[in-house]
């Protein structure tokens, strides 16, 4: 019987026991201890995430707006053929209006108008008159309305820094258009952009960094998901862990149970056995005590047999 018992409680293999008795089983109030120490790391990280996604849309937008605004700017800036809707942009170059209206660098745009409605005190941009080749342009206040020598309509012009007139006559032709607004220091800018370093600070530099940052989340990510994985995979090892013990209780739970009955039956064959030796020990003394009866004199002091 001890042998049975032995070879039943070596079924299983030792490894997988002492693999589900390692296992750390938290109680209630460790995971809620854990639970509440996660909360806080949860909240940084989704503001984190928050954060990452915002500067990645800024970075994003930013190189985009150089992208568009290079383009644009390289068709339309200081471009006389080219025009949006009738707007022209041109980047001041002088401080001639400095004093009333817009400096050097400054980005001015100018409407085509129909040079009968220009008045005095209209500011207009122009061809250079003394610039044969028309790639200059100059941007004025009228002064007076007046005609060349050739009898041509046209207006007398002036840069308000210092008051002295143009000793030209901007004729009909000449004109590009009547002055609507100007944006500070955006000639200065692209004409930054036009040289490399502008192009490394403006576009290169963005685009890179915008780069580098999707690798990092790319990274990131691909960590996540590995992190996740590898939880999934502890979480199913643990699980497998807590249904071979299970199975091992359960087992070594029967095989106490059969233990059980084999003990009882055993002491039940013993008792029987020893129940069956007492009566047999009782029917081999009646032979004995009959023959001594038999051997007993009679009354005539004679034994039966003479």
């Amino acid at each position: 019987m001890e042998g049975t018992q032995q070879e039943l409680q070596t079924e299983k293999p030792e490894e997988t026991v002492e693999a589900a008795e390692n296992t750390p089983v938290l109680t209630v109030a460790e995971e809620t201890a854990v639970t509440e120490a996660e909360e806080p790391m949860s909240k940084g990280k989704k503001a984190w995430e928050i954060i990452k996604s915002v500067m990645v849309w800024v970075i994003v937008a930013i190189s985009a707006f150089m992208m568009i605004f290079t383009m644009v700017s390289s068709k339309t800036f200081n471009r006389t053929d080219k025009d949006f809707l009738g707007y022209r942009m041109f980047i001041v170059m002088s401080d001639s209006m400095k004093k009333t209206d817009f400096k050097a660098g400054d980005l001015v745009i100018v409407k085509q108008v129909d040079p009968t409605t220009l008045d005095v005190g209209d500011i207009i941009t122009f061809y250079d008159p003394t610039d044969f080749s028309y790639k200059k342009t100059i941007s004025h206040k009228i002064k007076e309305l007046t005609v060349d020598e050739d009898g041509n309509p046209g207006f007398k012009t002036y840069g308000t820094t210092t008051g002295a007139v143009d000793d030209w006559v901007v004729t009909y032709p000449l004109i590009l258009g009547e002055y609507k607004m100007h944006i500070p220091n955006a000639g200065h800018f692209f004409n930054f952009m036009k040289t490399p370093a502008g192009y490394v600070v403006c576009i290169l530099t963005p685009f890179m960094a915008l780069m580098i940052w999707q690798g990092v989340s790319l990274i990131g990510t691909y960590k996540k998901y590995k992190g996740e994985k590898d939880a999934e995979k502890t979480a199913a090892q643990s699980a497998a862990i807590a249904a071979e013990r299970e199975q091992v209780a359960k087992e070594r739970a029967e095989a106490q149970k059969m233990m059980d009955e084999l003990n009882a039956l055993k002491a039940m064959l013993l008792q029987q056995t020893q129940g069956g030796g007492a009566q047999n020990g009782g029917a081999g003394e009646q032979p004995s005590n009959s023959q001594s009866v038999e051997n007993q004199p009679t009354e005539n002091g004679q034994n039966e047999n003479s």
